[in-house]
């Protein structure tokens, strides 16, 4: 169970270093307080036992001895319960929606932390988690675009950071940002735009797969070259 997670950890890696990119140039944490969620939302203030990783993921951790469950309160929005997935190898399956501002009894396993995704968010993952150092090297070309539609109309923004991973040559312009930017609900499509380009593209292809509310799921390859995709 310790293995899954550590695994978890490795495929969000394209995730949360461009969330670091982000705090470099914002000073927005990787680790958020619930109230960044919705500041006008006074139960978030005094909640200490649920966070998000960076704006689109949300963890609520099981803390109390042998319990098997938690209640989890959602933000205002729409979340996809992501667990029953990203705890176990990308499969066909269908995601549940919930909808913000209620509490849930939410099972909790020994095997999965609770975790939610915004609907919405681009989530960019690896394939699979890396094995070992130079084992990276090749998922750098099996990047995943984990979107998550929502059933209103919508258009999520999300900036991939990529470097050298080794040198501070990022300091000198040694960088890449692409602009991922998702919208819906109908036609679903991905924009790709290059912001800055001091360093090369590591993929030639994206592996994007799309979840839907009604639980259905799609999986597509696209190009990873500047453009308009549709998903539909």
């Amino acid at each position: 169970m310790c293995r899954q997670a550590i695994l978890l950890r490795g495929r969000l890696l394209p995730y949360m270093y461009s969330l670091f990119d982000e705090y470099r140039r914002s000073g927005k944490p990787l680790l958020r307080p619930m109230l960044s969620a919705d500041p006008r939302d006074p139960r978030l203030a005094r909640m200490w036992n649920q966070f998000l990783l960076g704006a689109n993921l949300l963890v609520a951790p099981v803390l109390e001895p042998e319990a098997r469950s938690r209640v989890v309160y959602l933000p205002a929005g729409r979340w996809y319960r992501w667990d029953p997935v990203c705890f176990a190898d990308e499969r066909e399956a269908g995601l549940a929606l919930y909808h913000g501002g209620q509490d849930y009894l939410i099972d909790a396993p020994l095997d999965r932390i609770p975790v939610f995704v915004r609907a919405g968010a681009v989530l960019p993952l690896y394939a699979r988690a890396p094995q070992h150092e130079a084992d990276s090297e090749t998922l750098d070309t099996e990047l995943v675009l984990s979107l998550f539609a929502d059933n209103q109309g919508f258009t999520c923004d999300f900036v991939l950071y990529d470097d050298d991973r080794e040198s501070k040559a990022y300091l000198h312009g040694e960088l890449r940002r692409e602009r991922l930017q998702f919208s819906g609900p109908m036609p679903h499509e991905l924009s790709i735009e290059t912001a800055e380009s001091g360093y090369g593209r590591r993929s030639q292809r994206y592996l994007v797969h799309l979840y839907r509310p009604d639980g259905s799921q799609q999986t597509k390859v696209i190009s990873a070259d500047d453009g308009i995709y549709s998903l539909d």
